[in-house]
Parts: structure tokens; C-alpha cells; sequence
């Protein structure tokens, strides 16, 4: 499968589902968040030049196929 990896900011109509994706997959990290929570900090990631910063994987035909965060470090 050949994808594209872009910045989540160019694509803000993925951000619900990525959210989505992160409660299914790290949910338990953090019991108490909502999803609303998540989106909130991933929307903080919709940037391009400073971290957090949000990159999303799609396929040849637009559609999501991963995503990935950068977060600097505490």
C-alpha cells in the first residue's frame, strides 16, 4: 500500500476519528477522559511548525489509513 503523510492541520475533518481511534487504542491509559477531552488536546496539535504537532497517514485515494503524534517532552 503506498500513503501520504501530511500534517493533521490540513486535514481537520479526521481529527473525530483519530480521536476515536486513540480512546480505542490508549483509553485505558486514562480511564477518566472523554472523548471530548481528546479531541480538545489533539486539536492542539493542528499545527505545522511547533510541537504538539499531528501527522496523519492516507492512502492514494484520501482515505486515513494511521496517525501520529509529536508531543515535546515534559
Amino acid at each position: 500500500m503506498r500513503f501520504e503523510i501530511d500534517y493533521l492541520a490540513r486535514h481537520e475533518q479526521f481529527l473525530p476519528l483519530i480521536a476515536e481511534w486513540q480512546m480505542a487504542e490508549f483509553g485505558y491509559l486514562s480511564p477518566a477522559d472523554t472523548l471530548a477531552d481528546r479531541m480538545t488536546r489533539l486539536a492542539r496539535a493542528l499545527q505545522t511548525t511547533a510541537l504538539p504537532l499531528a501527522l496523519v497517514a492516507l492512502s492514494d485515494d484520501g482515505e486515513l489509513v494511521g496517525a501520529a503524534s509529536l508531543q515535546p517532552r515534559p
